[in-house]
């Protein structure tokens, strides 16, 4: 027999809000006169990393700045119901050491029948990759879901969603084991009219450990990467003065620790090798990721995009930052660009007349080019191509999973041309 339904009481704001909100290396407080010239100009100088995701990016003015600080101001000073706000607790994230605005933090919607709350945040591009949206986000949490009568906001449950492309922001609620409660396929539209999924994590206040800061749903994963190095410090352009103070947690080679995004994506681009992947996109394949990630391990010159231009990042592990990315309408347009580059167009799948893959030399400058999961190659693409090859295969599928199959090649590709 099910157990029945717990009851919970409507949320009641709570009498204080307690702020601000301080961790280690962080600062969360609300907007106070005189933060709107500050706010502004972080987020104009982080616009071309926040206007992929935020659609009142590109159209943030001053004047709007000014409103968002004069309301927030004049809601706290009069200690009226936040909720009635368009976001009902906004916070702004400073650097501890220097006190400046490194992004924005909140709640941004409230339920007070399900006493569930759903948090935002932004982070300036120059202090990503360290943790700081997971640092306030896991001391934000706490507080929300602290009882009334100890402190916190008396919430039940918090909840984040994000663009199932952004894996930057996934990554913040899987870090705290937060559980993913639903994926809702291309329901959510980004700027320039781009379709994506919508994901959503959530957290309950039973399975929140706030001394741990984390849930209690799953063990903590093992640290990664690399702390903090000690002085002195190696010279040179491309270490990333903030990685080398606060440690590089990035799923990089040891060669490459510490070193600034740009440095190593310009390393890679002077080692790579003259081969280049493609992935047919026009049912949102999950597998495009994993493509993207073994083309950076095999060293590909770029990937290529063909069809449409949203795709799920996840499975890519952040390996697009470092791969130069191209987009194509259709098998026509990346025809021409091969032709213009001479560089040979291989279609690879189980297809009649193909070749097998052991049996031919591939050409150096190739452009290996994958379909979609189940159906394979399209008509286009095959007609298109100089050469269709295909993996042998001795069981009963009739193919393999496309990331595989991709796999696979590359490495082929590479064991013909050794790098000298």
């Amino acid at each position: 027999m099910r157990a029945p339904l717990p009851k919970i009481e409507p949320w009641t704001r709570p009498l204080t809000w307690g702020l601000p909100i301080e961790t280690d290396r962080l600062i969360l407080r609300p907007l106070k006169p005189g933060d709107a010239e500050p706010l502004f100009a972080a987020i104009q100088h982080n616009l071309p990393h926040l206007s992929k995701w935020l659609s009142w990016g590109e159209h943030y003015t001053i004047e709007m700045a000014r409103q968002f600080e004069e309301t927030s101001v004049q809601s706290l000073i009069a200690q009226t119901d936040l909720p009635s706000l368009a976001i009902p607790l906004p916070l702004l994230i400073l650097w501890k050491e220097t006190n400046e605005i490194i992004g924005s933090h909140g709640l941004v919607s409230i339920n007070a029948q399900s006493r569930s709350a759903e948090m935002g945040y932004w982070v300036a591009e120059s202090f990503t990759n360290i943790g700081i949206a997971t640092e306030s986000s896991a001391a934000l949490i706490t507080r929300c879901l602290t009882p009334n009568e100890q402190g916190g906001y008396g919430f039940n449950r918090v909840y984040i969603r994000h663009a199932g492309s952004n894996t930057a922001s996934g990554a913040v609620p899987r870090k705290l084991g937060m559980r993913r409660e639903g994926w809702e396929r291309q329901s959510f539209v980004l700027p320039g009219n781009r379709r994506d999924d919508l994901i959503t994590w959530g957290v309950l206040a039973e399975e929140w450990d706030g001394d741990a800061m984390r849930t209690t749903l799953k063990k903590p994963r093992p640290d990664v990467g690399v702390g903090p190095h000690p002085k002195p410090w190696p010279e040179g352009e491309h270490y990333d003065p903030r990685l080398l103070a606060h440690g590089d947690k990035r799923n990089v080679t040891d060669q490459y620790r510490y070193w600034t995004l740009e440095a190593i994506k310009a390393d890679l681009a002077a080692k790579s090798r003259p081969f280049h992947v493609a992935v047919e996109n026009w049912q949102h394949d999950m597998n495009i990721g994993t493509v993207v990630r073994c083309a950076n391990a095999f060293g590909a010159r770029a990937v290529h995009i063909v069809g449409k231009r949203s795709w799920n990042r996840r499975g890519a592990m952040v390996t697009d930052r470092y791969v130069d990315i191209y987009y194509h309408e259709d098998a026509q347009a990346l025809a021409q660009w091969c032709d213009k580059r001479n560089i040979t167009l291989i279609g690879v799948d189980l297809v009649p007349g193909s070749q097998s893959i052991i049996d031919v030399q591939l050409p150096e400058a190739a452009m290996l080019v994958f379909g979609q999961e189940g159906p394979g190659l399209t008509p286009d693409i095959i007609q298109a191509a100089q050469m269709v090859v295909h993996l042998p295969q001795q069981g009963s599928t009739r193919s393999i999973n496309a990331g595989v199959a991709a796999g696979t090649a590359m490495m082929l590709w590479t064991a013909q041309h050794r790098a000298p």
